[in-house]
């Protein structure tokens, strides 16, 4: 019983992941990207690539994780959508003079991570395998 409910909820989030994504193309499709500036995207940019890696590394500290295995889940980890949820929130209890821009940068920074970590995540998997089968080949030889 457990599984066939742990896969019913794993199908109702791969539906509502869809239709968010359907709601941000038809949001880029309709000018949403249109107020993300060049220092905008700039910070999307390190919010990806830095802060995000960076914070997933420090809570990963004292875990055991070999640091490419560390920095691996920490990079492809979490693609932003959870942001779509927290900025309506935050949006919906105060007033935001720059929300359009809000917007902007938490669209492109989960449009970015779901485009980079797509086409590098099967490339990285593929190296963790081999790092992990190195390793047990080395295990066994001691």
């Amino acid at each position: 019983f457990h599984s066939h409910l742990h896969a019913f909820t794993e199908q109702i989030e791969r539906m509502v992941l869809v239709s968010l994504m359907l709601l941000c193309g038809g949001a880029v499709a309709h000018g949403l990207l249109d107020a993300l500036t060049p220092a905008g995207a700039l910070l999307g940019l390190l919010f990806v690539f830095i802060i995000r890696p960076l914070s997933g590394l420090a809570g990963l500290a004292g875990t055991g994780l070999k640091p490419f295995e560390a920095g691996l889940i920490s990079f492809l980890g979490i693609r932003g959508m959870g942001s779509i949820y927290y900025l309506s929130y935050a949006l919906n209890q105060a007033s935001w003079a720059e929300a359009r821009s809000l917007w902007a940068i938490t669209i492109f920074v989960v449009l970015l991570s779901i485009g980079l970590h797509g086409s590098l995540a099967p490339m990285l998997m593929r190296r963790l395998e081999v790092n992990q089968t190195a390793s047990e080949a080395d295990k066994h030889q001691i």
